[in-house]
């Protein structure tokens, strides 16, 4: 294997997980000064919140020639025993050395910090001619690892389109028994987890069987993310996720790398499917502002919390006062609503449609509020109260999550 052709694996390798995803979760490898010498930290890392996986790529030149169903087990078995002591290294070196600063594809550097994340996950990426049908063996890993072929990589991205998303897969993966399917089944996993997402409750066990993949295309192309034109819309969340790496102090409330991280986690953590209907959403409110001329707004439930979305024709100073007051009164408002302890509300505004450029406000709202009477019937005057079934969905999702 020539050098040159494992860089390039290993760039392409961050490039769809980045391209699939957004870059803000996909993270450089890191070079780190141990004694006289530097040592590397991962191939890649993928990291959004609390969860975080730390990625290997190990690379056959194709131009060498094939091999023999034998000695393909053996440089396979030999390079994913490499991979696994690098995945090792990594991990003992994010716990346990200080100072560490990431890069992520963006370019965005954030400091590293061990209490940020409690979940590791381990990733062995092969690129072999011949990868189908060998069983790979990650005893050695000192952390919960799985390996997979590159064609298996770039089908769970192009099937999940969230970085969060693929690292629940893989942390649910090396976590639940399946850690040493032979390569080849990879597909028939993630159909099989596709189906049970819209058949089965959550938490339901999830039975996997050979001709999944093949089944699910031919009569289920629905249940896979991508295959529809309104799909588009998910990129709007993307956009999003974009503008908060380019967020100026003057019209954010952002202040810390901590609430950076949690509002792209946030974001990052709206499955495909809602996203779709979220970015809908989020046009036709910027198409309605386009047309009047008059701020307008709309209330999203999902899995982290609430977002408040604004669009608003004003100069951009006073749309994130607006941002800022809105948020504050629909966070207060559903806090008093359900009772919700820990409740988190993010506000995020934009331009109208039609419109020269596109940029994002965002406002994070944790807070407890302890409003007067006469403070709250002010702030229902001003931005009207909350619909009841609204409090009440968002009532039953967290209950659904406890």
């Amino acid at each position: 294997m020539t050098d040159d052709y494992g860089d390039w694996i290993e760039e392409y390798v961050r490039e769809i997980a980045a391209s699939a995803g957004v870059p803000d979760f996909v993270f450089k490898p890191l070079l780190v000064p141990k004694g006289g010498s530097t040592r590397e930290v991962g191939d890649s890392l993928l990291w959004v919140g609390h969860q975080l996986a730390i990625v290997s790529v190990k690379s056959r030149d194709p131009g060498i020639g094939s091999d023999s169903i034998p000695r393909r087990d053996s440089w396979m078995a030999k390079h994913v025993k490499k991979a696994i002591s690098q995945i090792n290294g990594t991990y003992r070196m994010l716990n346990t050395t200080s100072g560490l600063v990431l890069k992520s594809e963006r370019g965005v550097l954030i400091p590293w910090d061990i209490h940020h994340v409690d979940v590791f996950t381990g990733v062995v990426v092969v690129d072999h001619p011949d990868p189908w049908d060998f069983e790979p063996d990650v005893t050695d890993s000192r952390i919960p690892t799985i390996v997979l072929a590159l064609d298996d990589w770039l089908t769970l991205h192009e099937r999940y389109a969230s970085t969060a998303a693929v690292i629940r897969f893989v942390t649910w993966r090396a976590r639940n028994g399946l850690p040493s399917l032979p390569l080849e089944a990879e597909k028939d996993i993630i159909a099989s987890v596709h189906a049970a997402e819209e058949d089965l409750p959550l938490g339901a066990p999830i039975e996997v069987k050979p001709g999944a993949w093949e089944r699910a295309w031919r009569d289920r192309p629905e249940i896979f993310f991508g295959t529809s034109p309104d799909h588009k819309y998910a990129k709007i969340v993307d956009n999003m996720i974009a503008g908060a790496a380019d967020m100026d102090p003057l019209y954010t409330s952002i202040e810390t790398t901590s609430d950076y991280l949690y509002i792209i986690e946030f974001l990052d953590r709206i499955s495909p499917f809602p996203r779709v209907e979220f970015g809908k959403g989020v046009v036709k409110k910027c198409q309605q502002v386009g047309a009047t001329g008059e701020w307008g707004a709309m209330l999203s439930i999902l899995p982290e919390g609430v977002i408040v979305f604004l669009s608003d024709p004003a100069d951009r100073e006073q749309r994130i006062k607006l941002l800022r007051s809105l948020t504050a009164a629909r966070h207060s408002q559903f806090m008093e609503a359900t009772g919700i302890s820990g409740l988190v509300t993010l506000g995020i505004a934009t331009e109208p449609i039609p419109t020269t450029g596109r940029s994002h406000d965002f406002c994070l709202v944790q807070a407890t509020f302890d409003l007067t009477e006469s403070e709250k019937s002010m702030r229902d005057e001003i931005f009207g109260a909350i619909p009841p079934e609204l409090a009440q969905s968002l009532l039953s999702r967290y209950r659904g999550m406890a």
